[in-house]
């Protein structure tokens, strides 16, 4: 049975729900952001925190939307997407469905300024494995539930043996 996609808007409604997913997410941002910054000896740079006043302001947010920034790295500047989730991952192989979610289709494609990479946080294994921006025309679509938000949305997802590790972006950004 297919599901009619609900709107990303409808969660959004939610203050309480749309400022405790925010929030949450802002601080496994500011862990990865540390993660890379120890990792490659380069400050990286996080936006001032926002929160939207009105429910009409947030296409601004997510147009002007940009995690992670990182100058000066081997391949120039580099902006990074970070997705973090209650998920358990050691490794590719780990990673414990065969595809890895990477953003809403509406979410991604209202970026202004495409990230280099998504960075997917496992919040319980502390753990960091990377979909490189080039791997995209590989991206499948999919109809998918989010259990937190209780939507249904269009969103890309990458087979996880595309997945990249914490290392490989490390080696790919140091000087």
């Amino acid at each position: 049975m297919r599901h009619a996609v609900a709107p990303a808007q409808r969660w959004r409604e939610n203050e309480a729900l749309f400022r405790r997913e925010l929030e949450e997410g802002r601080r496994w941002q500011a862990w990865a952001a540390g993660e890379l910054s120890l990792h490659l000896g380069m400050r990286v740079e996080m936006p001032d925190y926002e929160f939207r006043e009105h429910i009409r302001d947030s296409g601004r947010f997510t147009t002007n939307d940009c995690d992670l920034t990182i100058r000066g790295t081997a391949v120039g500047d580099v902006v990074l997407e970070v997705k973090s989730r209650p998920v358990y991952f050691g490794d590719a192989l780990g990673y414990p469905y065969p595809t890895a979610l990477i953003d809403t289709v509406d979410g991604w494609e209202t970026k202004r300024i495409e990230p280099r990479a998504v960075l997917l946080v496992s919040r319980t294994a502390r753990r960091i494995l990377v979909v490189p921006t080039a791997t995209k025309p590989r991206w499948q679509v999919a109809e998918r539930r989010d259990g937190v938000r209780g939507t249904w949305d269009r969103v890309y997802e990458i087979d996880r043996r595309l997945l990249q590790s914490f290392a490989w972006l490390v080696n790919k950004l140091r000087p």
